[in-house]
């Protein structure tokens, strides 16, 4: 799988959706972004993509997954959407 976005990751790994949609609901109730996003968020996400997943499919442990599932959950927690 070459060219992929968010929507195919969540598809993949249906976790990815779930954090992100948690990262819009906790934006809207006023957590602050930043300090939660390394607290809670990133350690929960890199459990599902990147190097450190665990099972298939292959192309979620790349580093083009990690980046557009970080910037995509990370970006809905801290007001980029």
């Amino acid at each position: 799988m070459k060219d992929f976005n968010f929507g195919d990751i969540c598809r993949s790994e249906p976790e990815l959706g779930k954090l992100f949609q948690e990262a819009l609901v906790r934006k809207q109730n006023g957590f602050k972004g930043q300090s939660l996003w390394y607290k809670e968020f990133k350690p929960r996400m890199e459990l599902s993509v990147g190097m450190l997943r665990k099972k298939p499919p292959a192309f979620l442990k790349t580093s083009q997954a990690y980046d557009i599932s970080y910037h995509t959950i990370y970006n809905a927690l801290t007001g980029g959407y």
